[in-house]
Formats: C-alpha cells, structure tokens, sequence
C-alpha cells in the first residue's frame, strides 16, 4: 500500500498506516464476536428443541470395534 502510495504522489510512512488501521481492526474484531455470540445463541435455541436420542453418537471409525 505504502508503494501504490508513493507512486500516485502520496508520501506516507508505513506507520502511519498501520496506526490509522487500527480503528477497522478494532470494528472487525466487535462485529465479528457480536455475529459469533448471536451464532452460539442460535444454536443453542436449536439443541434446546431437538429431539433426544436414546443411544450415544458413536464415531465411525468406532463402530466396528
């Protein structure tokens, strides 16, 4: 980005970038645990309705053992 800069004109320390970065890095970080938290909600609204099972899942590597 610094060079794409430096050849339009635009002299800027990479630095500066990264400082001016950290405000999107932080947004990032608040969007992405609020849609992962409202993810962990859904599913567990979804395990609360299923129906239960009377034998344990069992891997099927285990199965013929």
């Amino acid at each position: 980005m610094t060079t794409f800069l430096h050849e339009a004109g635009i002299d800027v320390e990479p630095l500066h970038i990264a400082v001016w970065g950290i405000p999107t890095a932080i947004a990032a970080f608040i969007i992405h645990s609020w849609r992962l938290r409202r993810l962990d909600q859904a599913i567990a609204r979804e395990m609360e309705g299923a129906p239960a099972t009377d034998a344990p899942a069992v891997p099927a590597t285990q199965e013929g053992r």
